[in-house]
């Protein structure tokens, strides 16, 4: 499973104005490992923040699936293999 990071950092903007230690707490998770979660491109998201999101949309009644996914999520590499990382496409 794979949560969309772009989507998690724009519920977060909506819901707690972006303030990072508030929405660690909305979800219940540490506020450095939801951090680094967002922030570090190779991070991926354990079954602790992904249970935490679904709950929260669930509390929300918003659909999880907008924001976790069963397969991984596409890539765009714009960098003609120059080394630069692929994003996220949400």
């Amino acid at each position: 499973m794979y949560l969309n990071k772009n989507k998690l950092s724009q519920l977060m903007n909506k819901e707690c104005e972006g303030n990072y230690n508030a929405f660690a707490r909305e979800l219940g998770v540490n506020v450095a490992h939801l951090h680094r979660f967002i922030n570090n491109p190779e991070s991926v998201a354990g079954p602790k923040l992904l249970g935490a999101v679904a709950k929260y949309c669930e509390k929300l009644g918003l659909d999880y699936r907008d924001y976790i996914f069963l397969d991984k999520p596409l890539t765009a590499c714009n960098g003609g293999g120059n080394g630069n990382k692929p994003k996220e496409v949400s």
